[in-house]
């Protein structure tokens, strides 16, 4: 059960078909993330595949670095050296430099490393503008910023260290995704030492307090966090990143007021949400995955140190078949709690004894501009517990009640909560129960509603953050790993296609579309005219889907002959397109996802995929990721296209 995925990746991976074998890499390593792997399942590790897939004649760097962050992840150091060098050997540019120099670095050849990071992280690459555009950032180099910084100012080189320690406290979009690789080399304290030395010498400015503060916040110098912090100008005080991370600290020492209010700054929760909550209690849970009983529950995460069980206890939930949905995988299933909290928003169920429930497939939900963000889990003590800020409940409900949940997000709403609707009301068991969705529906959310006949007196929605007792809460599961689910999230996606697109009326499909992104200060295509040009000159329409209403988004992609899209939200209509259609993704490095190549093949689409050029910001202490297209990548767009 462990390896099919990755098996499934390496054969493809060595047969030249990469598509699959990236597609494969990214469900494993996202399964991956949620199991505990045992010592003893390692040594099933295929090595002889994992050699033929690195050694492969024709090779993909794209897949081979895919194959690269799955070594990493396994902690497997000698592929994972193997891997890096045949990677850097085909490709050699700043990417596979830095990982490579990172994997010397861990095997203790610091003068090797040293070498590749002073060729790839010095230069051009910190020039301030370049070409008039800000250099590219990438949150995957944070820990080799931080490390060459450190190996600078062991050599007395404190200034030129300045500016690798700011990006790698910079560039992150939350002080989580670095804190491990960083801790694991002992060096916070030495940076806050060489960067103290540089703030004595030439005086503190606003950049110098930015960073150590955030050091301050990592070596657990509340009192010097809390001095710092308060001499920032407010648009550092209420980024994501130093608001969260002090909000952390102060929790973690038990100043609970403090650390929560310093940590809602960036969500902008409106004052009457905020009124309506009583008070908090923090506490330590276990933390679980839905998923059936039977013979996948070594997969379901739990807080032991042995390999893991379901939670057994009295307060556990108990699952039930999807009655009435036979073409579904049997491992969707409906869940049933009694006496369990909803913490709305984020959709977190917890139970009478603590335990913490949440949905695999669901991505943490979001305000509609801004990063993932829990607001109830500050933070993991290790995988399997968490600190959980619980606002004091304000209601029971005695009746049933069936969790849907909600986004903002048109695509996380469109693929993976609707769905779960079309489902429930195939199974009249559960007609007239309320739901719970989340407050101030979005105007998608309610045409969404109201096409599929939901009244609006059946909605029970809830504010973020809050937390709502149910007497018997019902919770439809699409699957026990992200694989399965999206397996099944397709399935019912059909069911919903049904309902919304009427696929028995033919339609002309004639119509060809480029999909804009809108207003979004991330994710950009930042030369979108030129590509612009390319298409009206081929008669592509158009559009920014934001404006327009859902029957009438559904209407034109039926009739697309032809989508041209970046990575982004807009996309989540092809489900809604007829078998045939073409889709050309503009992807975007950096933001790698898997998610319309799988729903173009259940539905039948000719997909493909062309890449931009990555380039990130930093904003507002935010790292944001942008795109822009060049001349070649437009051609390959163009030769795709239907005659």
């Amino acid at each position: 059960m462990y390896w099919e995925a990755l098996n499934l990746a390496l054969e493809a991976h060595a047969a030249g078909r990469f598509n699959s074998a990236r597609s494969f890499y990214v469900n494993f390593s996202t399964d991956l993330l949620s199991v505990r792997m045992t010592p003893e399942a390692l040594l099933d590790l295929d090595r002889a595949a994992v050699g033929a897939a690195i050694e492969a004649e024709t090779q993909d760097p794209r897949s081979l670095e895919y194959l690269l962050a799955v070594l990493c992840i396994l902690e497997d150091k000698t592929l994972s050296l193997r891997a890096a060098e045949r990677l850097y050997a085909i490709a050699p540019n700043r990417k596979s430099g830095v990982l490579l120099a990172d994997l010397l670095w861990e095997r203790g050849d610091r003068e090797a490393a040293f070498a590749l990071y002073e060729r790839y992280l010095d230069g051009d690459y910190l020039d301030p503008v370049r070409d008039g555009k800000e250099p590219p950032q990438d949150f995957r180099q944070v820990p080799a910023h931080h490390r060459y910084g450190l190996m600078l100012a062991e050599r007395g080189r404190q200034e030129a260290a300045l500016p690798h320690f700011r990006r790698a406290l910079g560039v992150a979009a939350s002080l989580s995704r670095m804190a491990g690789a960083i801790a694991c080399d002992g060096g916070h304290g030495r940076a806050h030492m060489a960067l103290s030395q540089v703030a004595a010498q030439r005086g503190m400015d606003e950049d110098l307090a930015v960073l150590l503060t955030i050091l301050a916040i990592r070596i657990g110098d509340v009192e010097g966090a809390l001095r710092l912090y308060a001499t920032l100008p407010e648009e550092a005080r209420t980024s994501y990143l130093i608001s969260e991370a002090l909000g952390n600290l102060l929790i973690s020492v038990k100043r609970f007021a403090e650390g929560v209010d310093i940590r809602s700054l960036p969500m902008g929760f409106s004052p009457e949400t905020m009124a309506n909550i009583d008070g908090y209690v923090v506490k330590t849970s276990s933390f679980h995955y839905l998923a059936p009983p039977g013979k996948d529950t070594e997969e379901i995460p739990d807080e032991d140190a042995k390999p893991p069980e379901v939670h057994t206890g009295r307060h556990a939930p108990k699952i039930i078949p999807w009655a009435g949905m036979s073409d579904f995988d049997e491992k969707a299933c409906i869940a049933v709690f009694e006496n369990a909290t909803v913490l709305g928003g984020e959709w977190l169920i917890l139970t009478p004894d603590d335990a913490v429930y949440q949905d695999v497939f669901k991505d943490i939900p979001h305000g509609p501009d801004g990063p993932h963000f829990s607001f109830y889990a500050p933070y993991y003590h290790h995988r399997h517990r968490a600190r959980l800020i619980q606002p004091l409940p304000r209601s029971r409900f005695e009746a049933d009640a069936i969790l849907l949940g909600g986004s903002f997000n048109y695509y996380h709403w469109t693929t993976d909560f609707l769905p779960r609707l079309v489902a429930i009301a195939q199974n009249p068991a559960f007609d007239g129960f309320p739901l719970i969705v989340n407050q101030d529906l979005a105007p998608f959310q309610k045409e969404a509603l109201a096409m599929l006949g939901v009244p609006e007196e059946r909605l029970l929605p809830m504010p973020y953050p809050s937390s709502y007792t149910f007497r018997k809460l019902i919770v439809p599961v699409l699957g026990p790993t992200r694989l399965f689910a999206k397996t099944n999230f397709l399935k019912v996606n059909s069911a919903l296609i049904d309902v919304f697109a009427q696929a028995d009326q033919p339609r002309e499909r004639t119509r060809r579309i480029y999909i804009k992104r809108g207003e979004t200060r991330h994710r950009r295509l930042i030369n979108e005219d030129k590509l612009i040009a390319a298409l009206a000159a081929r008669g592509f329409e158009i559009v920014d889907t934001a404006t327009l209403a859902l029957p009438d988004e559904i209407r034109l992609f039926q009739e697309a002959a032809c989508i041209v899209g970046l990575s982004g939200a807009g996309l989540a209509n092809i489900v809604y397109c007829a078998k045939g259609t073409k889709v050309v993704e503009l992807g975007i490095p950096f933001f790698e996802c898997d998610y319309f190549e799988p729903i173009s093949k259940m539905r039948g689409l000719d997909y493909s995929v062309v890449w931009t050029h990555g380039i990130e910001r930093l904003l507002d202490h935010f790292t944001v990721w942008n795109c822009e297209i060049g001349d070649e990548e437009i051609a390959r767009v163009l030769e795709k296209l239907p005659a």
